[in-house]
């Protein structure tokens, strides 16, 4: 599969989601990132960001505060190609899982 098609198997994450009032994205360009970033609450209640990371020169270091009384598990997936404009990518899931207030990284 080509990169746009990785890009929509990560949109289809989202599928019978509501999406959150959240200005995620500016944060992270304040900080000089060019990343673009989405918060959605899925039909199971349960919360959902994706980052897209944009930026050739840096990975993206995030915190991510769900609030008190939370429980669950935080699942991290990466898209990984060779180059912003490659052909070819891949998506690996974090072997990890966090709590609800974990600090994700995000290449």
């Amino acid at each position: 599969m080509e990169p746009v098609a990785y890009g929509l198997k990560f949109a289809g994450e989202f599928t019978g989601a509501s999406f959150l009032r959240a200005d995620l994205t500016s944060q992270l360009q304040t900080k000089g990132i060019n990343a673009t970033a989405y918060a959605a609450r899925l039909p199971g209640r349960h919360l959902a960001v994706i980052i897209l990371n944009k930026d050739a020169e840096q990975d993206v270091e995030v915190s991510l505060d769900f609030g008190t009384g939370r429980t669950g598990a935080v699942e991290t997936k990466t898209l990984h190609a060779p180059a912003l404009d490659s052909r070819e990518a891949h998506i690996t899931r974090s072997p990890e899982t966090g709590r609800p207030s974990a600090t994700a990284n995000t290449p």
